[in-house]
C-alpha cells in the first residue's frame, strides 16, 4: 500500500463516518458496564491527542501486498505503534482467509482508516474477510456497515456478551493482545501484542474465531498447549494458568494491567498468592495505570489495587499520567502470559477473552524489557 493510497482510504473513510452519525445523532462515547465491576471500559482518555500525523503514516513499516508473511521468531512482540506494521503484516499477506475480532473502535483515527482499508483490499483479491465486533461501542455499528457495503462479511456480536478479543488472524499467522482499533489504542497508548508464526498455535486460533463466529453468545475454550513456546488461552482460562505459575514462582513476577478490580473474589484469590509469593521472598513488581477515572469509570479501582497490592508487600507504580497503559501482561519466572484480560471479573470468567503463553526465552526477554521500560518511567506510590 503506497502513501497515496493510504492518504486517499483515511480521507474516504473519514467522509463516511461524518457522513453516517451514530444512533440518535449522538457523539460516541464509550459505555460503562456494570459487569465489569467498575472498571473502564473505553482505553481513550477524556482528552485524546491530536490523530495520528502524516509523517507517522508515512513512516509505517509494512509489507508489499499479498506475498508472504515476513519471516521472524514464532513470537514477536509487537508493542505500543509497532502494532499496526504487525495488524498490517498479516492484513496484506492473507491469501485466503482473514479472521479479525475487535472490541472497539473511534471514528477520528487514520490508523484506523488504513486498518479499514487494507481490509478492503484484501477482499478485493479474493480473500475470505470476517469480522466480528462487540455490539457496545457506537462506532463499531459504523465500521460494520462500511465493510458490509464493500462486500465484507461482518457483523457484531449479542447485547449478551462482551467480545473484548483483539485477534487478527490468516491462514499464515495471527497477532493478539491488548490493542483496540482506537485512536488512543493505535496511536497514544502503552500496548502489548504476540506476532504470532506458528502453525498449530494458528489452528487453534482459528477453531476459537469459528465459535465466537457460530455463537458469539457461548463461552468457549481453546485447548491449552503443551507446548511450552506457544500456548494459547482464552475466556476463562487465565486464572486456571496464571495461579499455579505464581504459586510456583521462584525468582521474580512482573504485572502490568490496566484495571485491577480487587474486591472480585476471582481476583482476591489470585492476589493471596502473589501475597504468598512475596513472603517466601519472591520480588513482586506492579504497573497500573493511573487513568481508569478518565472516561467516568470508578476514579478508584486502580487506586484502591495499588494500595491494595502495596499493603502485601509489592512493590507497585503508576504509570505516567500523560499517557494511557492499556497492556495487560505478567511474566512469572521465565513464563509470560500475555493478551487481552484486565484483572477483574469480566477478564478472568465473563468476557471473551484470548492470549498467549509462553517460555520462549526471546519473547520473555522482550516483555521483560519492555516491562523495565514502563518502571522506569513510573511513579512509586
Amino acid at each position: 500500500m503506497n502513501f497515496p493510497a493510504i492518504l486517499a482510504i483515511c480521507t474516504a473513510f473519514a467522509a463516511g463516518c461524518a457522513a453516517t452519525p451514530a444512533a440518535g445523532g449522538t457523539t460516541y462515547v464509550a459505555p460503562l458496564d456494570a459487569s465489569e465491576d467498575a472498571a473502564l471500559v473505553s482505553d481513550t482518555a477524556s482528552q485524546p491527542p491530536p490523530d495520528v500525523a502524516v509523517a507517522d503514516l508515512q513512516a509505517l513499516d509494512v509489507p508489499p501486498v499479498v506475498g508472504n508473511l515476513p519471516p521472524g521468531p514464532v513470537l514477536e512482540l509487537k508493542a505500543n505503534k509497532d502494532y499496526m506494521s504487525g495488524a498490517l503484516a498479516v492484513i496484506q499477506t492473507a491469501h485466503t482467509q482473514l479472521d479479525v475480532t475487535e472490541f472497539e473502535t473511534t471514528a477520528t483515527s487514520s490508523y484506523l482508516a488504513v486498518l479499514v482499508g487494507a481490509l478492503k483490499e484484501a477482499q478485493a483479491r479474493g480473500v475470505q474477510v470476517r469480522v466480528l465486533m462487540d455490539d457496545e461501542i457506537a462506532n463499531n455499528a459504523l465500521v460494520v456497515a462500511d465493510l458490509k457495503t464493500a462486500g465484507i462479511d461482518a457483523k457484531l456480536d449479542s447485547p449478551k456478551v462482551r467480545t473484548h478479543v483483539k485477534l487478527i488472524r490468516s491462514e499464515q499467522g495471527f497477532i493478539v493482545g491488548s490493542t483496540n482499533w482506537s485512536q488512543s489504542s493505535l496511536y497514544y497508548n502503552n500496548e502489548t501484542n504476540f506476532l504470532v508464526r506458528d502453525a498449530a498455535a494458528n489452528t487453534l486460533m482459528a477453531g476459537y474465531f469459528q465459535a465466537l463466529w457460530t455463537a458469539p453468545t457461548a463461552m468457549k475454550k481453546v485447548a491449552t498447549s503443551s507446548d511450552p513456546n506457544v500456548a494459547m488461552y482464552t475466556e476463562g482460562s487465565y486464572k486456571g494458568l496464571v495461579q499455579p505459575l505464581i504459586q510456583g514462582a521462584k525468582s521474580r513476577i512482573l504485572l502490568c494491567t490496566y484495571a485491577m478490580n480487587t474486591d472480585d473474589s476471582d481476583v482476591k484469590a489470585v492476589l493471596a498468592d502473589l501475597a504468598a509469593a512475596v513472603k517466601r521472598g519472591v520480588p513482586v513488581q506492579a504497573v497500573l495505570d493511573l487513568s481508569p477515572a478518565s472516561d467516568g469509570g470508578d476514579p478508584t479501582i486502580n487506586a484502591d489495587a495499588g494500595t491494595y497490592l502495596k499493603n502485601l508487600g509489592v512493590q507497585v507504580r503508576n504509570d505516567p499520567s500523560t499517557v494511557i497503559t492499556h497492556a495487560k501482561f505478567i511474566v512469572i519466572d521465565d513464563t509470560v502470559l500475555l493478551g487481552s484480560n484486565n484483572w477483574g471479573h469480566g477478564g478472568f470468567v465473563s468476557y471473551h477473552e484470548a492470549g498467549v503463553k509462553t517460555q520462549l526465552a526471546t519473547a520473555v526477554a522482550a516483555v521483560d524489557t519492555y516491562f523495565q521500560t514502563l518502571w522506569a518511567v513510573s511513579t512509586p506510590i
